[in-house]
């Protein structure tokens, strides 16, 4: 089952926020990222070449890979979001004020 964590918690609005998603032996499938506003929305089809954008930002480790949410907001937070691995959706979990804040 994918799963992914938020990595380097923030102390306030305006600051970048990590999620990593988990996956031995990454990268050479599609690694990408999902949101749901409620409505799916996809963030990146594979980090590897994908070009960030204003708001988000992939990057693909030896271990997994993240999903950088630039200049967090509000509007960033009670979201769902899953990590994505070749075909397999990982689970949509909800972005949460507790989870990003120190």
């Amino acid at each position: 089952v994918l799963d992914w964590t938020v990595v380097g918690k923030v102390t306030d609005y305006g600051q970048n926020v990590t999620l990593f998603c988990n996956v031995s032996n990454c990268c050479p499938k599609l690694s990408g990222w999902d949101m749901w506003t409620p409505e799916q929305r996809t963030l990146f089809i594979d980090v590897k070449t994908a070009r960030p954008t204003r708001k988000y930002e992939g990057k693909a480790l030896k271990d997994g890979y993240t999903l950088i949410i630039k200049n967090l907001t509000k509007t960033d937070l009670n979201v769902s979001y899953a990590c994505l691995y070749d075909i397999t959706l990982g689970e949509r979990k909800l972005l949460l004020e507790k989870d990003v804040f120190t």
